[in-house]
């Protein structure tokens, strides 16, 4: 495989271990466990964003933010620009490494719904202020206001 560090794993990799190549027999091992903790083989490691879905390239870049071994990945409109069954997919994902990593998540969402399903807690702002305290979900009463609107 030749390597270049446009590709999806070069990214990964680079994000991993910044002090080494991304193109080193290490780093390419280290990519490929990162893609199969986010559901993708080790061959996207190989592959160039154009070439990935929506869902794909934010996975990986769900993978690169497992790189730095966060323990609370602020996940900032993590499902935004995908359609339901893949931002569902994405949360589902969320869900699992959260588990298995004992990880907290910080999700910014304007899709509450989906956000609802997958806390524990949730907080909302009104022009940088809490306006609903932090209620346990599921089940959460939604917030209301002129400011919320949905589609």
């Amino acid at each position: 495989m030749s390597c270049s560090c446009r590709r999806s794993g070069g990214a990964v990799g680079t994000s991993a271990r910044p002090t080494v190549t991304a193109c080193s027999p290490l780093n390419r091992g280290y990519a490929a466990e990162l893609l199969a903790a986010v559901d993708l083989p080790a061959d996207f490691a190989s592959r160039y964003p154009h070439e990935l879905s929506g869902g794909q390239r934010q996975r990986v870049s769900i993978a690169r933010a497992l790189a730095a071994e966060p323990d609370i990945p602020l996940c900032d409109e993590v499902t935004s620009a995908l359609d339901a069954d893949t931002a569902a997919g994405i949360m589902a994902l969320l869900t699992g490494l959260r588990a298995e990593r004992g990880l907290a998540l910080a999700l910014i969402s304007h899709d509450l719904p989906l956000v609802t399903d997958h806390a524990d807690t949730l907080i909302t702002l009104d022009q940088g202020r809490t306006t609903e305290g932090a209620g346990h979900a599921p089940p959460v009463p939604l917030p209301s206001g002129d400011r919320l609107r949905w589609r």
